[in-house]
């Protein structure tokens, strides 16, 4: 049985390594174990990096590398789980049976402030601090004062759907849209990927009247106790269609599975402006969706942008130049 360590602050004495060999071979190798010398840490400080779930950033922080450890159980002992003993040491007391969770023995706990109950008893532990990571900032509900509710329009980004590449001005259409092969919303980072085009869309080109349907379902499963993104998406996506009208204007289904979906914001200018103002409104659009494009997985990494007075707007153009 190998065990390693690793601690935020080198302890002042040497009584941790007698703790550590003690509970080494009382409580996981068994009755008539043996302990192989210590053998000490090869540098002395390693990088630990923490992940924040939700939104996939990291931080790195430095800890102590405090060496290996290594238990020979005895050839007639059957240890097939751990016996329920407690052990009273320097962060207070732990008690490993049955009934509690499995932690790390005297060691660090990381506690995730979002689950309904802690992953192990903490009373009496000492804590060496929290991790703050930035959480993302909702996209403004607050409509453009300068625009009157009759001049307002939609642009919509979808995922999981291929558009043609050209549309000809007569003739048949030889090319349709088609599915993307490489969307995959059950991957964590899509997820992400999803939410972070609303909660990183530039105030200046975009607003949202009401919550985008991400906010909702990232709500939905935290009522039931469970973390955003989904590592069970699919399930989950299901039983929130079936409780919700949200998701059913969103999100296109087939054989279960969720194969594409859209996000549509307000825009920040009138649908009645002229063609070259609407062109370059596109053209930043352009630009906002080829960038997250560019940083998002390849999971949902293929978003496209559409509105109707673009299409105005270009065809306006067209005739004209021709």
């Amino acid at each position: 049985v190998h065990t390693s360590a690793i601690a935020a602050n080198e302890p002042p004495s040497v009584r941790w390594r007698a703790l550590w060999q003690t509970t080494l071979l009382q409580q996981v190798a068994g009755p008539g174990s043996t302990a192989r010398p210590w053998v000490p840490a090869t540098s002395g400080q390693v990088p630990f990096v923490s992940e924040d779930w939700e939104t996939g950033s990291s931080q790195v922080s430095t800890f102590v590398d405090m060496g290996h450890f290594t238990a020979v159980p005895s050839p007639d002992s059957d240890v097939s789980v751990l016996p329920a003993v407690e052990v009273e040491g320097p962060f207070g007391n732990f008690t490993n049976g049955t009934d509690a969770v499995q932690c790390a023995l005297e060691a660090v706990c990381f506690v995730d402030p979002g689950l309904k109950q802690d992953a192990c008893d903490m009373s009496g532990w000492r804590s060496f601090g929290a991790h703050n990571l930035d959480r993302p900032r909702l996209l403004s509900g607050v409509m453009p004062t300068h625009l009157p509710a009759r001049k307002l329009f939609d642009v919509t980004v979808i995922w999981g759907v291929r558009p043609p590449k050209s549309t000809p001005w007569v003739g048949r259409q030889e090319e349709t849209w088609r599915f993307d092969p490489n969307f995959e919303p059950s991957d964590p980072w899509a997820q992400r990927a999803l939410r972070g085009m609303c909660t990183e869309m530039p105030e200046s080109l975009a607003w949202l009247d009401e919550p985008c349907w991400l906010e909702e379902f990232h709500r939905w499963l935290d009522g039931r106790g469970k973390r955003f993104p989904s590592r069970n998406w699919d399930k989950d996506i299901t039983e929130w269609f079936q409780e919700d009208i949200t998701p059913g204007e969103n999100l296109w289904f087939v054989d279960g599975r969720v194969r594409a979906t859209k996000i549509s914001f307000n825009a920040n200018i009138a649908k009645d402006a002229g063609a070259s103002t609407l062109l370059e409104y596109m053209r930043k659009w352009d630009a906002f969706i080829d960038e997250r494009n560019r940083a998002n997985a390849c999971s949902a990494n293929k978003a496209w942008h559409t509105a109707h007075p673009f299409v105005r707007a270009e065809a306006e153009t067209a005739v004209v130049n021709s």
